[in-house]
């Protein structure tokens, strides 16, 4: 399987089986990514916010990044142990 020589002009043509591989892994890619930033990045720039209104720099940005990255691992495991 893989790829097919296409007997016109001898260019290759990947089989249904291969881009569907691909496909998947573009979707876990994506799935994991999403994981790893949203949580993180949403809940430092949250911190930020809040350590502008209560004049508190560094504190709430650096416990959202810590919040943010317990969670991002809390998520990314899930995934694993639900595909594996």
């Amino acid at each position: 399987m893989g790829t097919l020589r296409n007997e016109k002009n001898g260019a290759e043509e990947h089989t249904t089986d291969e881009t569907s591989s691909i496909m998947y892994l573009l979707w876990t890619m994506a799935d994991t990514t999403w994981r790893l930033f949203v949580p993180s990045v949403g809940l430092l720039l949250i911190g930020v916010w809040l350590d502008q209104m209560y004049t508190s720099k560094p504190w709430f940005m650096v416990g959202g990044l810590v919040l943010g990255i317990i969670i991002a691992i809390w998520l990314i495991r899930l995934q694993l142990n639900r595909k594996v």
